[in-house]
């Protein structure tokens, strides 16, 4: 059996951050691995996202950077929500439009994260980010 927990080391006991279905007076082998601090506040998996970047190649970094935006579609139906809350009022979205619109603005949050990574580590390997940073 192999698991990944998060845990928070407070000086003396290490405190997993969610609940653990482990056997008690079982001995486990335990591999520890520092979590950068920039992930403090982002999910696991997302931290995770953000340091496999590391091992990308510049042509594959700068695809992804090239390409961490939300589709035509999603930004139209996001700007939508916002031009009906701003007209009618922030009560007017549906509760599953509400939903929508969160999971909208998650994606779009997600995104920019990731592309603001791999722009960083273009910038660190010393490429020329310019076109990456032009608005169209």
């Amino acid at each position: 059996m192999s698991e990944t927990l998060s845990v928070i080391f407070d000086g003396e006991v290490f405190k997993p951050e969610t609940p653990v279905n482990l056997a008690p007076n079982t001995r486990y082998e335990i591999t520890l691995r520092a979590t950068p601090a920039h992930s403090e506040g982002i999910s696991p998996e997302l931290a995770q996202e953000l340091e496999a970047l590391k091992l990308l190649g510049d042509k594959a970094l700068w695809k992804v950077a090239a390409q961490s935006h939300l589709t035509a579609k999603e930004s139209q139906k996001l700007a939508q929500f916002h031009s009906k809350q701003q007209r009618e009022g922030p009560e007017s979205l549906s509760q599953e439009d509400l939903q929508t619109k969160d999971k909208l603005l998650y994606q779009y949050d997600r995104r920019m994260l990731i592309r603001a990574q791999a722009l960083l580590l273009l910038k660190q390997r010393g490429l020329d980010i310019s076109k990456l940073l032009k608005v169209s």
